[in-house]
């Protein structure tokens, strides 16, 4: 989980660098990272991701590289709430007959 964290944030920085927030393929890869930093709680840094903020992204980075036990929390819990939502979707969608 920390490699990915630190590569969704080079992804980000390296797309907002190249080709601006307004791209629409960089604005998806904010928008995809942002809602990983909101599920592993990170949520308060969601909002400069989205805005496409390049110091909140590198301070991020620098977070991310020297401070690994900030990155500790339940992979497997996170896994079950995300498929109880994913359920709780599907059963809304498509409600049984």
């Amino acid at each position: 989980v920390p490699l990915a964290l630190l590569h969704n944030t080079k992804s980000c920085l390296v797309g907002l660098k190249l080709w601006g927030a307004e791209h629409p393929n960089v604005e998806r890869k904010l928008r995809e990272f942002a809602a990983i930093l909101g599920a592993v709680g990170f949520s308060s840094h969601a909002q400069p991701v989205l805005a496409g903020d390049m110091q909140a992204l590198q301070e991020m980075l620098q977070i991310f590289t020297s401070q690994e036990h900030l990155l500790d929390f339940d992979l497997q819990q996170w896994q079950r709430e995300e498929d109880a939502a994913a359920l709780d979707y599907a059963s809304r969608r498509w409600p049984a007959p």
